[in-house]
């Protein structure tokens, strides 16, 4: 692969396609999840978290779903889908809160 010097970094000169979130969802799936459940089992009930975007913060989401008053900042859209209908997660995200809930 060719690449170009930029201020800050490098740059590829031709096409490399990046695999998509199911593709890369389904790729170490186990050993995402057990980052995951290590991950989660660090947060405690009344705390925030903030959950960026991507394939493992997804399955952190979906370990949180049974947490009990918790709050998350995300602009994940997986997260949000994982966590929007769990009543004791609220869920605060740009744009607003999923579902019209507030807190």
């Amino acid at each position: 692969m060719s690449v170009a010097r930029t201020y800050g970094g490098a740059m590829a000169l031709t096409a490399h396609p990046e695999a998509s979130l199911r593709q890369r969802t389904g790729e170490a799936f186990e050993e995402r999840r057990a980052s995951a459940r290590r991950a989660a089992g660090e947060v405690r009930a009344g705390e925030t978290v903030l959950l960026d975007a991507g394939s493992t913060v997804g399955a952190l989401a979906h370990e949180l779903r049974s947490a009990k008053e918790l709050t998350v900042a995300t602009p994940g859209l997986t997260a949000r889908q994982e966590l929007s209908d769990v009543e004791t997660v609220h869920v605060e995200c740009r744009g607003g809160t999923p579902g019209g809930r507030s807190g």
